[in-house]
């Protein structure tokens, strides 16, 4: 291929690129929109809901089970939180949206609790898109994009299919906490709590 045919063929991919780009950035919002019917149905609502009202039940019956004093908090983003105290120690224990709670033991302890449904969330895609800005979660070189990013809509129309499947079937979630900044896994607030319990000294 000749220097002329060079110039032509890269101004043919980069037409093609923005084309795809395009149609992933519009497949991806279709895959959010999807996801979120699913998440919002009765059926995952309620699992959801009830698993946020035993985090906080775990988190109360722990600490009263200890001789505690237990109150609830406000909060400035309207979700619920409570703090547990005991002479002058304080523990708060908070929800923030987005199936994250927040833990804070002052000077001593922070961790944030996801919620992470174990057995919804097999996603071919693996990447996001921000705005104008597609990030996938492997690195791609700039001549592989085309075919990265044409793999990554067929990948994305297969998991709205998904979705839209969990959703027909009423799909329940099976939720663990995530422990972000100890990065693990755990059933319950009661589990986080006696993890902490053991480790942290006085």
């Amino acid at each position: 291929m000749g220097f002329f045919d060079e110039i032509a063929e890269q101004e043919r991919q980069g037409v093609s690129l923005a084309i795809i780009e395009n149609i992933l950035k519009e497949s991806y919002q279709t895959y959010l929109t999807t996801y979120k019917e699913l998440v919002t149905s009765p059926s995952y609502s309620k699992v959801f809901n009830e698993t946020k009202e035993k985090a906080f039940d775990d988190f109360k019956n722990f600490f009263i089970s200890k001789g505690f004093n237990v109150s609830t908090m406000e909060q400035r983003n309207g979700e619920e939180g409570y703090r547990a105290y005991y002479g002058d120690f304080s523990m708060q224990f908070f929800y923030v949206g987005d199936g994250e709670f927040h833990s804070r033991i002052r000077d001593k302890e922070f961790e944030r609790l996801t919620l992470e449904d174990q057995t919804g969330d097999t996603r071919l895609f693996q990447g996001t898109v921000h705005d104008d800005d597609i990030v996938m979660h492997k690195t791609v070189k700039d001549t592989d994009k085309l075919g990265v990013y044409g793999k990554a809509v067929e990948d994305i129309k297969q998991d709205i299919a998904r979705l839209k499947k969990m959703i027909a079937k009423e799909y329940t979630p099976s939720f663990m906490y995530y422990l972000n900044e100890r990065q693990l896994y755990v059933n319950s607030v009661a589990e986080y709590l006696d993890i902490l319990n053991k480790r942290l000294k006085r």
